[in-house]
């Protein structure tokens, strides 16, 4: 339970990006503005200029953005994530040509990310 858990062992949670996590808290980092889930890939922010938010309401109302890459505001990141790859999949099984770039544009990620 978040509820229980010290800033000390949310920010280990955060340094491990442990994905059991998720859910309990999230976490923003004042010198970016930006607020994250536990096991967001981004790099690591120095702990001074970090807070814990018990979701991503508060962390909205405290005036962080969510960050792009981990979707702390959405239900399920994973799940998005998954219907953008399904979508891409479905563009490329048409007789259709697209290239690399177009098939990104389309799914709304990075063509590096496909």
């Amino acid at each position: 339970n978040a509820t229980c858990l010290t800033d000390d062992q949310r920010w280990q949670s955060v340094l491990a990006r442990d994905p059991n996590a998720d859910g309990e808290f999230v976490f923003a980092v004042r010198t970016t503005g930006i607020f994250c889930r536990p096991s967001c890939r981004a790099r690591h922010a120095l702990r001074e200029n970090v807070s814990f938010y018990a979701n991503a309401s508060e962390a909205l109302a405290a005036g962080f953005r969510p960050c792009k890459r981990c979707q702390p505001d959405k239900a399920n990141a994973q799940q998005h994530r998954l219907d953008k790859i399904t979508h891409a999949c479905r563009l490329l099984e048409q007789e259709t040509p697209v290239t690399l770039e177009a098939l990104a544009d389309q799914v709304a990620m990075s063509p590096f990310h496909l």
